[in-house]
């Protein structure tokens, strides 16, 4: 697919999922930081979003990137969440430990 025609579908499904959430551009350049008139022409394909506009528009309609791009034919994100974050270093290192463990037993 060439550059102007992969603007055009992302901006086509920018455009989509405005409208199955139901909100208004100004509703999304509030929330986003992106400006109104910024989407408006991201949704007709004529600018390419840039990498930056994407992450803030992916994450604000809880999609992901591969999908935008045509890579994925599931719209939901990869959770990258550390379900490890936050503990202190010794309880990581017993989770860690307790995993080897149960890879290892038969």
């Amino acid at each position: 697919m060439d550059e102007v025609k992969a603007i055009e579908e992302i901006g086509r499904k920018l455009h989509e999922l405005r409208i199955e959430k139901d909100v208004s551009l100004e509703d999304v350049a509030r929330e986003t930081g992106v400006s109104k008139s910024l989407l408006s022409r991201y949704e007709r394909g004529l600018v390419d979003p840039g990498l930056r506009a994407l992450s803030k528009l992916t994450k604000y309609y809880g999609v992901s990137l591969d999908w935008l791009f045509g890579f994925a034919k599931d719209r939901t994100p990869i959770n990258t969440d550390n379900p490890l974050e936050g503990l202190p270093v010794q309880k990581q290192l017993e989770v860690i430990a307790f995993i080897e463990f149960i890879k290892n037993r038969e």
